[in-house]
């Protein structure tokens, strides 16, 4: 079954791809460069919104997907607004003013069938590091160390990071009710 991935991004695409690589399902980017994207704290009102735009275009089956950084010391943002925080913060000064703080990576998948939406998320635990490490392809990934670990998810690498992450999870449940449903 083909199914649409809404993405601008192709580091996310291919990571989407190696995900799903064990599957009947392949996937299709959709990279529309005029889908607007809301910015909003509310991840699930992004992701929705850009579900029914996408849908309003390709009229088939497709999902997008929105993983975002929650830093605990202050009181869970950027969340949605992560793509924008990076943009002005970036990684050494989220180190300098966030480092050791608690933070929760975030997965949200939306999807939709032709008929119904439905979402599917994941999230790890961490902390922030005391500076970034790593590659920056994921932006965040050089400064987010998840629990149990002495890395940044940049230094784990893609590998080791599809075996657990927030977004291998929120994958993964949308697998099973893919399988649920249309086999």
């Amino acid at each position: 079954m083909k199914l649409y991935f809404v993405s601008k991004n192709p580091d996310k695409i291919q990571e989407m791809k190696l995900l799903f690589q064990q599957t009947v399902y392949s996937i299709k980017p959709f990279t529309d460069k005029n889908l607007f994207e809301i910015q909003t704290k509310d991840s699930e009102q992004l992701v929705h919104d850009k579900t029914v735009k996408a849908f309003s275009i390709i009229q088939k089956p497709l999902f997008v997907e929105h993983t975002y950084l929650k830093i605990d010391a202050i009181k869970g943002f950027p969340g949605g607004l992560t793509s924008s925080f990076w943009e002005s913060f970036e990684a050494d000064l989220t180190c300098k003013h966030f480092s050791k703080s608690n933070a929760t990576a975030e997965t949200i998948i939306s999807y939709c069938d032709m008929k119904h939406i439905y979402t599917f998320n994941g999230s790890t635990a961490g902390s922030i590091s005391t500076s970034p490490m790593g590659d920056s392809t994921f932006q965040w990934d050089t400064v987010f160390i998840p629990d149990g670990h002495t890395k940044t998810f940049a230094e784990i690498g893609t590998a080791e990071k599809n075996k657990f992450s927030m977004r291998a999870t929120a994958v993964k449940k949308f697998i099973e009710h893919l399988e649920k449903n249309n086999g």
